[in-house]
């Protein structure tokens, strides 16, 4: 996973509850993994933010 709960609630402003992030979280990472043929693995800076904003999106999606 790229962000966690506090990123998730805190800084993006997510709406679903912890559990349910955590759970989605996983899947989430993965598919981003996939469509970025795993090189945002090594994301530092503002390209690892940019993926954590997108983990976060990704997570709200599933969440639908």
């Amino acid at each position: 996973m790229y962000a966690d709960f506090a990123f998730y609630s805190g800084t993006y402003k997510g709406i679903i509850s912890e559990p349910e992030y955590d759970r989605l979280a996983v899947r989430a990472a993965a598919e981003i993994n996939r469509m970025t043929f795993n090189r945002a693995k090594t994301a530092t800076g503002d390209d690892l933010i940019a993926v954590q904003f997108a983990e976060c999106a990704v997570v709200d999606e599933l969440s639908n």
